[in-house]
């Protein structure tokens, strides 16, 4: 989906060089082809080992939830980090709550979900087996898929995904894991 060609990254980024395979996502609702839902759902589709995501605002659309689950089924580790009730911003707090079942939902699958301390969490990103990458804009939720204009790029090349993984993995560090109690925890 979209445009695909062979690109030199630069030295200066701290990747090492090389080419990457790059294909830029514009979504612009109302659209029948959601290249960048479907760009996510695919890649979960396919991978072997692992898949980390990192969402602000991210809401159990069916299809990532289905694609999450059969995920874990074929023993595919899945992170996910997203914002807690307490690190959301006051322009996100109306979506506290629906957010949090969505994290719930998301670990009875069987996912490792963590939920940002601190500060509002503001990066959307997907990694998946160390090769791919899906980065921009779009957040994991109805709003971005039905209303907003977004941008996002799909990003082939081990290297570059290495520095994306690392910084996730400080991420989900300074995060608190979804625990059994916060599974019992009723927002009603």
């Amino acid at each position: 989906t979209g445009n695909q060609r062979r690109i030199a990254v630069p030295q200066t980024t701290g990747i090492p060089g090389g080419s990457a395979r790059i294909s830029v996502l514009h979504h612009n609702p109302p659209t029948i082809s959601p290249k960048i839902l479907m760009s996510i759902v695919k890649a979960i589709y396919g991978a072997t080992r692992r898949v980390n995501i990192e969402n602000a605002y991210i809401v159990a659309i069916p299809a990532v939830t289905q694609a999450i689950a059969e995920a874990r089924q074929r023993g595919v580790e899945v992170n996910i980090l997203t914002n807690s009730k307490d690190s959301i911003d006051s322009d996100g707090k109306n979506m506290a709550d629906v957010i949090f079942d969505s994290a719930k939902l998301f670990a009875a699958t069987g996912a490792n979900v963590y939920l940002k301390q601190g500060e509002t969490l503001h990066s959307k990103f997907m990694t998946v087996d160390g090769v791919f990458c899906n980065v921009g804009s779009y957040n994991l939720h109805p709003r971005s898929e039905r209303y907003d204009t977004e941008l996002n790029i799909n990003l082939l090349n081990p290297a570059a995904v290495a520095v994306i993984d690392a910084a996730f993995a400080r991420d989900i560090a300074a995060a608190r894991k979804l625990t059994a109690a916060d599974m019992q925890q009723n927002n009603s």
